[in-house]
């Protein structure tokens, strides 16, 4: 079974020029195969991902210099057997780690941090901890494979200010943006914030209306195409030429799979 072949036929009839994956899987071989079938006989290209240790068990430990060495020793083994690869466009280096630093989803710590007691100065320590191991590997990344650019995956807009100082060396700003049909003052704030090209790397509407309790595509498909026009108007282009802020290179909407496991 070849499922990529038919969903790449499905994705090129309804426009769809690149994909994202989060996480390869461990076949690299097969991996290959995915992304060079996608970009030779559709077109597509792939951005490919690494979690960076955040969903392992236990929890994401990145002021453990061991643990540390094990993420980056990963992402560059996927680089090496993947970047020679036609269809290959990014590499994205996380996707929401960011929210870990309050606590709020796989919380982590280290006796340093915690010696500070302050939680706000907790949150910066853990930002600047998981920061600056983005910044390494993007250096790393950059030093095997100069021909395409390292994307930093982050919720929202949360803790760019830090990035700001520890994350310089990542070439674009990936957010994870659900704000309903309008994506509001992200374009601004980030020029404002940490001036770097913009990618939403994740997202979208679904279509299912919670307050009818049913399907409902048109409603769907109504935030969908004024969210396109948002990322259109404020895209990269000559000086003069946009009326938005110009710092947007693009959208992956979330999502091709179905996440109706999710029902609750």
């Amino acid at each position: 079974a070849q499922p990529w072949l038919v969903d790449g036929a499905l994705m090129k009839k309804m426009g769809v020029n690149t994909v994202r994956f989060y996480q390869p899987g461990e076949d690299m071989a097969a991996v290959r195969r995915v992304i060079s079938d996608l970009y030779k006989k559709f077109g597509i290209r792939t951005m490919m991902g690494h979690w960076l240790g955040f969903w392992n068990y236990p929890a994401p430990f990145y002021d453990d210099e061991d643990f540390r060495k094990k993420v980056k020793a990963d992402v560059l083994a996927m680089v090496e057997a993947l970047k020679d690869e036609e269809g290959i466009l990014f590499w994205v280096l996380g996707n929401e780690n960011n929210y870990s630093f309050s606590g709020k989803i796989n919380p982590w710590s280290s006796e340093r941090i915690d010696k500070m007691e302050d939680p706000r100065q907790c949150l910066l320590a853990r930002a600047k901890t998981y920061y600056t191991l983005v910044n390494e590997i993007a250096q790393e990344i950059h030093k095997i494979d100069p021909h395409h650019p390292v994307v930093m995956g982050n919720g929202e807009l949360i803790c760019l200010d830090v990035a700001n100082t520890f994350a310089k060396d990542v070439d674009v700003v990936g957010c994870i943006i659900y704000r309903g049909k309008t994506f509001g003052n992200i374009f601004k704030t980030l020029k404002n914030t940490f001036d770097k090209p913009l990618l939403l790397v994740e997202f979208g509407a679904d279509a299912y209306n919670a307050y009818e309790k049913k399907e409902d595509e048109d409603m769907q498909a109504y935030f969908l195409e004024y969210q396109w026009a948002e990322i259109y108007r404020n895209l990269a282009r000559p000086a003069g030429a946009s009326d938005g802020v110009g710092n947007c290179i693009g959208g992956v909407m979330f999502e091709w799979t179905d996440e109706w496991w999710k029902h609750d």
